[in-house]
């Protein structure tokens, strides 16, 4: 029997259609989903940096579970970043653009302004991210605080819910100013789970020790209503 490469070729092109078929309703299905999964998955975009990845994770969901896994992600590449002396790791490394910083931003004020205790693991991880930014990627901690922003704008809210709005419609949410409003309205909380507040005092640690990197924020730290606080409970 003779080989009808005719018919061979046809065959290959059906299947071929078949793929791309497939491959466009792929592609359609993605705009349903957000737009991470979109960058990840989708097979026209370009590869995205895993730190970017990563902290889109924790921008973009509201999954604890999420949120919780990428915190902890982050912990790890900042201290990898820092142990590997290859290349500078910090944020012009991260490629991170200001509104990544800002989603970024408002995802852990959101996160601290959650008072419940099943939100506890969440917020352990997130000043364990905290504290190993500010131990290994000075120049991304100090984008993230950014106390040039806050300095001008939130002015210590006293009221979690007028803070917890403004984080909502602003441009520049105030991260310390949130801790101080965590830390005030669950007082009680924190005795119950002495994990949150040891890891707090943690990355306060670590800003003292990074002084020479931290030296505007330690200047607004010190003079606000959150170190008063801190300074006549001890």
């Amino acid at each position: 029997m003779a080989f009808d490469h005719a018919q061979f070729d046809r065959a290959q092109d059906n299947i071929r259609a078949r793929n791309r078929t497939a491959s466009r309703t792929r592609v359609q299905e993605l705009p349903s989903r957000p737009l991470l999964l979109q960058a990840i998955m989708s097979p026209a975009t370009k590869l995205v940096p895993v730190i970017t990845a990563v902290i889109s994770f924790m921008s973009f969901f509201t999954n604890h579970k999420i949120q919780l896994a990428a915190a902890r992600l982050l912990s790890v590449l900042f201290f990898v970043g820092d142990d590997s002396n290859s290349c500078a790791f910090g944020n012009a490394y991260f490629g991170l653009d200001e509104m990544q910083i800002h989603n970024f931003k408002n995802a852990i004020c959101s996160i601290l302004c959650e008072q419940t205790d099943a939100n506890d693991d969440i917020i352990v991880a997130t000043f364990k991210m905290l504290t190993s930014a500010a131990t290994n990627q000075a120049s991304f901690l100090s984008a993230v605080i950014a106390p040039e922003e806050n300095a001008n704008s939130q002015a210590y809210v006293t009221d979690k819910n007028q803070a917890c709005q403004y984080i909502l419609r602003s441009k520049d949410a105030n991260v310390l100013n949130t801790i101080s409003l965590h830390v005030k309205e669950s007082a009680e909380r924190t005795e119950n789970n002495p994990k949150v507040l040891y890891n707090l005092l943690n990355f306060l640690k670590a800003l003292w020790q990074g002084a020479g990197h931290y030296k505007n924020i330690l200047k607004q730290l010190i003079a606000s209503e959150f170190w008063r606080q801190m300074s006549n409970s001890s």
